[in-house]
């Protein structure tokens, strides 16, 4: 089906082509501003599908035409998704009592009234767009039986809306999960991001709905399987008694698989289309709303193509606790009942550093540092120190050439340090803090009282094989597995800063009473990584692993825990020693193109002891979750 805009869409679409004109804004500005249109196609899809669920499910059968419908878009820009809604309902009998639209661009709202209010009034339709700051009130300028809320709300990590009393408000509803337990998150921050407190608001205005409500929001994807995100994801299945999520991918974050997965937009973030159903007098108790998910792949014109031409089919998946993740993680097979995250079994763990400046902080050798660092000092010219001496929001460079110059004045022993910079890669990087954006100190000193660490990841969004299994002597990069900000390195050292072993009691106890020994936390962490070796248990858990930390069984008894360690000793020392394999292989993300001396079979004789103590939970169910497919 060839898609054909509509008087409305043409007059949005050439008033913000005007627009764009005057602002004479280049593309790279207009994304960083944010001025970055909903194509026609998707804005349609939005419309289309909000109106198919207003007449399937909530049995208002003239859908977005009905008199008793007020549609409401909180940053409506030019008016895409309002002037995609009058689009649905063209040629129809009857017509929403409202079209509604607050943005902060006082210019944008103009234009959006310029093109649609002639429009609006010849079906009878209010139109009311108003430049305001949306997330500074609940207030709508009528009332209506049923609300609708579309739209495309500002992705911006850094919001300007941090400081607004009712956003803030709102948004504890999202830091908080099953039970109303806070999340329990050191780092919460990407809930502060717009589109996720559009989203808190946009709940908020359908759940204060005389009548029915139903929402269609088009945003980042990183909130549909984040793990911060859970408590996003718990307040929607409360909310709303359906929820069904479009994911159109394309992040340029994660790992590529080997089909084709172009963005829509051209940002570097994922794209999902959300949708939620609210009933009249809908319970919010339990996390009941029941979910629905596509996954679409291909180029942005194939994508755009198929949403313009029908509702892709769908697939009824079941979010499983703690994560309630919305993908297809949900209906991959979990982890056994009672195997235990590393996160659990290491209670000590950080991420890797971070420098924000490698060309700067790291260095093959210790005297190629120290000689850079003096360049620093003294002002003299490097291409490597470039980004050393650009000032960011979180950086003052004359402040970090204060800091290396006394410590280089002093000789300070801690100045520079070894660094795991990849796999096989260890180089040595500059740890003062003023210059290295995060040097993991607590991490450093806890290296320092370990034999080694384990290195893995929480999370992997993406869709090349799960191989992120390491161990190292030194302090790892956070890059170590992968580039890609969604799957960092972490380490679990054998032991804390303060030296003691980082195993948990409950663990060391568990383990003691199938074993009859206490176990040290080396030999604990060698358990653990024999296990992690396993490609049996790396295919057959490949979802499970990447929706959080890897989960890893308790032994069953003395003997296969014995050897389950003797095999990480041999896993650790081949990891450590020399190379010599040129077969090119994975570690993370990473292309290895020599692999340790003796690798492979200590990897094969990993694999048989874990088949031949776990195999029979690794075999695949029979039933198939998730098949009462359908079409919206």
């Amino acid at each position: 089906m060839t898609f054909v805009e509509t008087e409305a869409e043409r007059a949005v679409r050439v008033t913000s082509e005007v627009r764009d004109r005057a602002l004479s804004l280049t593309p790279e500005t207009k994304r960083a501003r944010g001025v970055v249109h909903t194509p026609g196609r998707l804005a349609r899809f939005v419309a289309r599908r909000a109106d198919e669920l207003l007449r399937a499910e909530l049995g208002i059968a003239r859908g977005l035409a009905d008199p008793r419908v007020t549609i409401v878009d909180p940053a409506c820009g030019t008016g895409a998704f309002l002037a995609a809604a009058l689009s649905v309902v063209e040629g129809r009998k009857g017509a929403p009592a409202a079209l509604v639209g607050f943005d902060v661009d006082e210019e944008a709202v103009e234009s959006c009234r310029i093109a649609l209010d002639g429009l609006a009034s010849a079906r009878g339709t209010r139109l009311h767009v108003e430049a305001r700051n949306t997330l500074e009130s609940l207030a709508l300028p009528l009332e209506s039986e049923a609300i609708v809320v579309l739209g495309n709300p500002p992705w911006a990590g850094k919001s300007a809306n941090a400081d607004v009393p009712l956003a803030a408000t709102l948004l504890d509803d999202f830091r908080r999960t099953t039970g109303g337990e806070p999340l329990g998150e050191k780092k919460a921050g990407v809930l502060s991001d717009d589109y996720v407190r559009f989203l808190r608001w946009s709940a908020e205005i359908c759940r204060r709905a005389k009548g029915a409500a139903v929402l269609g929001l088009v945003t980042n994807g990183s909130y549909l399987d984040g793990p911060v995100h859970r408590g996003v994801r718990a307040a929607l299945l409360r909310w709303f008694s359906d929820v069904e999520v479009f994911d159109l991918g394309g992040s340029a974050l994660l790992s590529k698989g080997e089909v084709r997965d172009e963005n829509v937009f051209g940002v570097r973030p994922s794209v999902a289309c959300t949708f939620a159903v609210r009933r009249r007098g809908h319970g919010e108790l339990v996390e009941s709303g029941r979910l629905r998910y596509a996954r679409l792949f291909g180029s942005r014109e194939e994508k755009l193509d198929l949403l313009a031409a029908k509702t892709p089919i769908t697939r009824r998946i079941a979010p499983r606790p703690p994560l309630l993740a919305f993908d297809l993680s949900a209906i991959a097979a979990d982890f056994p009942d009672g195997w235990v995250s590393l996160d659990e079994i290491f209670p000590f763990h950080r991420e890797g550093v971070q420098t924000n400046r490698d060309d700067a902080v790291v260095a093959p050798d210790e005297a190629t540092l120290r000689e850079r660092l003096q360049r620093f000092v003294a002002g003299e010219p490097d291409p490597a120190l470039e980004k050393a001496r650009a000032e960011r929001a979180h950086y003052d460079p004359e402040r970090a050439r204060r800091a290396v110059e006394a410590a280089l004045r002093l000789d300070d022993p801690d100045l520079v340090r070894r660094l795991a910079y990849r796999p096989f890669d260890d180089r040595v990087f500059c740890a003062l803090r003023e210059i290295c954006h995060r040097p993991r100190p607590d991490l450093a000193e806890a290296m320092r009282r370990s034999s080694f660490a384990l290195l893995s990841v929480r999370k992997d969004r993406g869709e090349a094989e799960w191989n992120h299994f390491a161990v190292s002597r030194e302090i790892p990069d956070n890059c170590y597995f992968s580039n890609r900000s969604s799957c960092r390195t972490r380490a679990f050292p054998t032991h804390t800063p303060d030296g003691s072993p980082n195993v948990s009691p409950r663990v060391s106890a568990a383990i003691t009473e199938r074993t009859g020994a206490l176990p040290s936390a080396d030999e604990v962490a060698l358990y653990v990584l024999a296990t992690l070796a396993s490609s049996t248990y790396r295919t057959r858990f490949q979802e499970a692993l990447r929706a959080d930390y890897p989960r890893i069984p308790l032994p069953r008894g003395k003997e296969s825990f014995v050897e389950a360690v003797r095999l990480g000793e041999a896993l650790r020392a081949a990891w450590l020693g020399p190379r010599a394999s040129s077969a090119e292989w994975r570690v993370g993300h990473h292309k290895i193109r020599e692999k340790p001396e003796g690798l492979d079979g200590v990897l094969a004789a990993c694999d048989a002891s874990f088949r031949a103590e776990w195999g029979e939970l690794c075999a695949w169910g029979g039933g198939k979750d998730g098949e009462d497919e359908r079409r919206g």
